[in-house]
C-alpha cells in the first residue's frame, strides 16, 4: 500500500501542489504548477497535466517533504515516515468532494492543537484561525454537536428544510458540500480555508461545525445568525466515536480502551472533554439565536423535532412537505442515500475499510455492547461531577 504526502506552496493567488505516492526506493513526484484557486484537482490525480517524471531517493524526498510541510525543519522524522505502520502520515490518498458529488483528492492535515483545544486530521489550522472573526449573516445556520452525536442528521433536517423538502440537492449534492464543515478547508477542489470560501456564498448558508462555543464565531456568540445544538449520550458518544476512528484511514487509531482512556482525558480529548463541551452549549439554550435538542429525543419524535427546528429557523411547511422532510431524515433513508450516507460512494470506499458505516447504527444504549461495567462506571463517575449542577438529563437506553 503506498504512502501519499501532500505539498502546498502558496504565492499570490498561485499554487504549486504536488501528490508523493512513495512506492518502493524512489519517490515520484507529480507536480502541477500555476494552478489559480485550484491545487487539488481530479486531472491532477488521475495524472492528466502533470509531469510524474522526477524521481528521488526515497530517505531524501521525505525530508524534504517534512520540511515543507507547515514549514517543518525536521528532517529526523523522515525514518519514521518511511514506515507505513506510522500513523503521522496518511496511508490512504484521501479525499474531498466536488460540487457535482464526485470524490475528488484532497490533503489531510495532521492533529494540531489551537488555543487549548486538540482538533482532528480533516480541520485546518487557517480555516480554524479564521471562524472567530467570520462574518456572520442574519440567515446563517449553524449546526453544531460533539462527534458522533447526531451532526449529520441535524444536516439532512435543515438542508431539506431550506429547500421545502425538495430531494434533488439531498440525493444529488453531498452533504459536506450543502452543509460544509466551517474548521476545514473547501471540499469542492480548492483548498481555500472555509470561512474564507463562505464569504461569497449564497444566502442561506447552511454550516456544520464540532468546536466549542467559545471558538464559534464572535458575531454569532452576540446573537447573529442561528445556532442548533445536538446532544447524545456520552456513553453512545464514545462507543460511536470508537468505531469512525477505527474505520477511517485519516484519523489514527488505536485499540477501543486507548481510545476511551483519550476521550476522558482533558489533554487528548478531540474538541474537548465531551462534559466541557455540552454544558458550555447547555448554558446557551436560552440565547434567542439558540436551539439546543438531543440525539435521543430525535430518536423518539423525529417529526416532532422536525417541527421544532423548522419553526426555529422559521420555515413555514405544509404537515405534507413537513412528512416527506421526515421521511427523509430516517436512518433507514440516510443510509441509502449516496449524497447523505458517504461510505455508499463508491470512490469512499478507499477511505475506509469494509466494516466501515459512515451512518451506523443510531440506536439508544448501543454502548452496553461496547462498554465494560468498569468503564460505564467511569463514565458514571465523570458525568456526576462534571455535571453537578448542571439541569441537563440524558437518555442512556
Amino acid at each position: 500500500m503506498s504512502l501519499y504526502l501532500y505539498l502546498l506552496s502558496v504565492a499570490g493567488e498561485e499554487f504549486t501542489g504536488m501528490w508523493i505516492p512513495i512506492d518502493g526506493t524512489d519517490v515520484h513526484l507529480l507536480t502541477r504548477t500555476n494552478v489559480v484557486r485550484n491545487p487539488i484537482t481530479q486531472d491532477s490525480w488521475s495524472g492528466k497535466g502533470v509531469t510524474p517524471d522526477i524521481a528521488v531517493p526515497r530517505e531524501e524526498a521525505l525530508a524534504e517533504a517534512l520540511r515543507k510541510i507547515r514549514g517543518r525543519e525536521d528532517t529526523n522524522m523522515a525514518d519514521s515516515a518511511g514506515n507505513t505502520g506510522d500513523t503521522s502520515l496518511h496511508r490512504r490518498p484521501p479525499a474531498t468532494t466536488n460540487m457535482s458529488g464526485n470524490i475528488s483528492p484532497g490533503p489531510f492535515s495532521p492533529p494540531f492543537h489551537f488555543k487549548g483545544v486538540n482538533f482532528v486530521p480533516l480541520a485546518d489550522r487557517r480555516a480554524v484561525e479564521q471562524v472567530e472573526s467570520f462574518q456572520v449573516r442574519d440567515d446563517d445556520v449553524f449546526v453544531s454537536a460533539y462527534q458522533k452525536s447526531g451532526t449529520t442528521w441535524v444536516q439532512q433536517i435543515v438542508s431539506l428544510l431550506s429547500t421545502e423538502g425538495d430531494l434533488s440537492e439531498v440525493s444529488k449534492i453531498p452533504i459536506v458540500v450543502r452543509v460544509p464543515w466551517l474548521e476545514t478547508m473547501d471540499m469542492s477542489g480548492s483548498g481555500q480555508p472555509y470561512p474564507q470560501l463562505l464569504k461569497d456564498a449564497p444566502s442561506p448558508r447552511l454550516m456544520k461545525t464540532h468546536m466549542p462555543y467559545h471558538m464559534l464565531p464572535q458575531q454569532a456568540r452576540e446573537g447573529k445568525g442561528k445556532i442548533i445544538y445536538c446532544a447524545r449520550n456520552v456513553k453512545d458518544v464514545v462507543v460511536s466515536w470508537h468505531k469512525m476512528r477505527e474505520g477511517l484511514a485519516h484519523i489514527p487509531s488505536g485499540t477501543f480502551d486507548e481510545n476511551f482512556q483519550e476521550f476522558i482525558n482533558p489533554e487528548q480529548a478531540v474538541y474537548g472533554l465531551w462534559w466541557d463541551v455540552v454544558s458550555e452549549y447547555w448554558r446557551h439554550k436560552d440565547d434567542d439565536n439558540m436551539l439546543f435538542v438531543k440525539f435521543e429525543d430525535l430518536k423518539r419524535d423525529l417529526r416532532g423535532n422536525v417541527v421544532k427546528i423548522a419553526n426555529f429557523l422559521s420555515e413555514t411547511l405544509s404537515d405534507q412537505r413537513i412528512d416527506e422532510v421526515t421521511a427523509n431524515c430516517t436512518f433507514s433513508a440516510m443510509k441509502n442515500n449516496e449524497a447523505t450516507n458517504l461510505t455508499r460512494a463508491e470512490a469512499f470506499k478507499d477511505l475506509a475499510t469494509k466494516e466501515f458505516e459512515f451512518i451506523r447504527k443510531g440506536k439508544v444504549g448501543d454502548w452496553k455492547n461496547s462498554l465494560s461495567p468498569e468503564q460505564s462506571k467511569i463514565l458514571d463517575d465523570i458525568h456526576r461531577t462534571k455535571m453537578a449542577g448542571v439541569d441537563l438529563t440524558f437518555e442512556f437506553e
